[in-house]
């Protein structure tokens, strides 16, 4: 993955990528990254490169598309989410597609 944008939109907000230092440790599990969505903020740690930078976005992406549509997927929202992403994450690699834009 190039260089990561600044923001993205998603639904009618614009959300904010960084990169930061912070290490996200939640119940004794390391993350990648975060969607902070009082924030309308993607974060996500300055060393992940290549794949995991690029499947830590997505499943970040995904997080917050689940906030902006109020998708109810209960307690189960981090499984189905990281499912979703490793599953795309897996066919794009696999078969290096390029989503079309526009």
């Amino acid at each position: 993955m190039s260089k990561l944008p600044d923001k993205i939109k998603i639904g009618w907000k614009d959300v904010k990528i960084e990169k930061v230092k912070t290490s996200f440790i939640k119940n004794n599990s390391d993350y990648w990254g975060q969607y902070i969505a009082r924030e309308s903020k993607i974060e996500i740690q300055e060393e992940a490169k290549g794949i995991d930078l690029a499947n830590t976005l997505l499943h970040e992406i995904i997080h917050a598309i689940v906030y902006q549509w109020n998708i109810d997927v209960g307690e189960k929202e981090e499984t189905i989410v990281n499912g979703l992403t490793n599953g795309l994450t897996t066919v794009e690699e696999v078969n290096a597609v390029v989503f079309p834009t526009k």
